[in-house]
């Protein structure tokens, strides 16, 4: 009882491994169920048009913030652990540092959204110019965020995260229920719901970090130095989860546009199972080192994609019912778009997950790389694809570009580790050899050294 006591007094409030663990594989799920409510509720009132102008506005604010971080929050969390003794100046100076790169993304947005959204109505390209305020807050309260995961108060950094969500569901029911929820007050409802959070969070790093700013001229310089060299890995993130719908803005209208949001909205969920999965079995495999390690992930990640398919299969065969019942009958014109996008969902979580194991054997650059790949293939299939075949061709596009990266990443596996990814089936003999693996105390082994 006592066992089971401690387990749920760490659940509870996210202290220990396994306490940090639970409450924040609880969070995602909550924040997840959260956003598909959210996104029924927006599709619903909004209709395609209404959607496609709702996505215009509420996605240059963050898609532009992540463009401009200077590796601020990776910088931050390294000096937070390395920092003897000077942990407020830092902290201090890197939210400087990130109100400065906020700027930078308003002055873009606020330049560049006429001619992004030319084809937009003059009212959404004018609330989306006003939306760009909100950037500097964005990149500041992400190094909020990134100041209590690095202190270790993850029952804090969880809370912090799944407020904002909850504030806009029920904001959005709120609006619809009085019949004033339009794709602008929608957009709102998003762009200010974090904003009572960051005031908490704000009063909180005051007082747990005592913030400093008259050291920023000598601690500004150490702080760049380390983010700018993991600067690009931020700048292919953001632009390879977001390249498709930045280049569709466009070509496509804004029906056609939410249509394809809400579709890739839908089948992106199942990235959930192999997110939780990482996120249990990343320690355990730098414990085990390679030798041990690369086996765990690679059965694992057959095991993840045979679930994925288990779910993704009937869902795509039930596709029409399946998404006249939860978003109505004006989406039904995105059931092919679904099924497509359903598919490079399946296929782009397995790669993900493959992705994240390199990391965790001491093979990072092969994920920079593998990201690389795929951005090159990508953008130009888009440019070329979307002009003629629109949905469609971005549905393609993006199936084609993961399918290339999954195919990098087999043969990487292969290469690097001499594990074979070509079968997909997962045995019972793999069940009960990761069970024993995941079981079997190993203090000894050595963490792998990182390497290209």
């Amino acid at each position: 009882m006592a066992d089971i006591a401690g387990f749920l007094r760490q659940a509870r409030t996210g202290k220990g491994v396994v306490g940090a663990i639970v409450q924040t594989l609880s969070t995602n799920i909550l924040i997840q169920g959260v956003n598909i409510a959210t996104g029924i509720i927006t599709a619903r009132v909004l209709a395609p048009h209404g959607r496609g102008d709702f996505t215009a506005i509420i996605m240059w604010p963050g898609f532009l913030s992540a463009l401009f971080t200077m590796g601020m929050q990776t910088s931050l969390v390294y000096q937070l652990k390395n920092g003897r003794g000077r942990i407020d100046d830092f902290v201090g100076t890197a939210l400087a540092l990130g109100f400065l790169g906020g700027l930078l993304a308003m002055i873009t947005g606020i330049i560049g959204i006429p001619y992004w959204l030319h084809s937009y109505a003059p009212d959404v390209v004018r609330f989306a110019r006003i939306a760009m305020l909100i950037a500097p807050l964005n990149l500041v309260g992400a190094l909020l965020y990134t100041s209590a995961q690095a202190a270790q108060e993850f029952g804090r950094f969880n809370k912090f995260r799944s407020f904002p969500s909850i504030i806009i569901l029920a904001s959005l029911l709120l609006l619809a229920g009085i019949h004033e929820l339009t794709p602008q007050t929608a957009a709102a409802t998003y762009l200010l719901a974090g904003i009572p959070i960051f005031i908490w969070n704000s009063v909180w790093a005051l007082r747990r970090f005592h913030l400093r700013f008259d050291n920023m001229f000598e601690c500004a310089p150490i702080l760049l130095s380390y983010g700018i060299r993991i600067w690009g890995m931020d700048l292919i993130g953001a632009v390879s989860d977001q390249v498709d719908r930045v280049l569709v803005f466009g070509f496509l209208t804004p029906s056609d546009l939410g249509l394809y949001v809400v579709a890739q909205s839908a089948a992106r969920l199942f990235s959930i199972v192999p997110a939780a999965l990482q996120l249990v079995i990343s320690p355990k495999i730098v414990l085990l080192g390679v030798s041990q390690g690369a086996p765990l992930l690679v059965r694992t990640a057959r095991i993840t994609f045979v679930i994925m398919c288990t779910g993704a299969i009937p869902l795509g065969l039930l596709a029409p019912y399946a998404i006249r019942f939860v978003y109505g009958a004006k989406f039904m014109a995105a059931t092919p778009v679904f099924r497509v996008l359903l598919a490079e969902a399946v296929i782009g979580s397995f790669t993900w997950f493959l992705a994240q194991g390199f990391a965790s054997l001491g093979k990072p650059g092969r994920a920079t790389i593998q990201q690389v790949i795929g951005l090159s293939i990508s953008f130009p299939l888009l440019l070329f694809l979307v002009p003629r075949f629109g949905i469609d061709g971005a549905c393609y596009a993006l199936l084609l570009s993961t399918t290339i990266r999954s195919i990098f990443a087999i043969v990487s596996y292969r290469l690097l580790f001499g594990e074979n990814l070509s079968h997909f089936i997962p045995r019972f003999s793999d069940f009960r050899w990761i069970v024993s693996q995941i079981n079997a105390p190993r203090p000894q082994a050595g963490v792998p050294q990182e390497q290209a």
